[in-house]
């Protein structure tokens, strides 16, 4: 069950980052509320979340959750190095209007 759950996030990440680098327009390795909106608008990006069981609905959903805290960090993770950082995200020390998610 382990290597399925290892391949199934290798394949995510290989199909999802090019997806959130073309989204992040200001290439920070983050994207704002207004590019997540975006990103959530593409049909393949629907298609990969639904290869993995998620439905783009639901995630979409949860849009406000992900921009109100660090949440959105436990999210993301897999697409992190292992390095562990203890750290809080520094986005989420700003307001929610302009708190950005991590995926570098």
């Amino acid at each position: 069950r382990h290597e399925r759950e290892a391949a199934a996030i290798a394949s995510f990440k290989m199909h999802l980052l090019p997806i959130l680098e073309v989204h992040d327009f200001n290439n920070s390795g983050t994207l704002r509320k207004e590019e997540f909106d975006l990103l959530m608008r593409n049909p393949e990006m629907h298609m990969i979340l639904g290869n993995l069981g998620v439905d783009a609905e639901d995630f979409m959903a949860m849009r406000d959750i992900l921009f109100e805290d660090n949440s959105f960090d436990v999210v993301c993770s897999m697409f992190e190095s292992d390095t562990d950082d203890a750290d809080a995200s520094p986005s989420a020390k700003l307001p929610p209007q302009e708190r950005e998610l991590s995926f570098a």
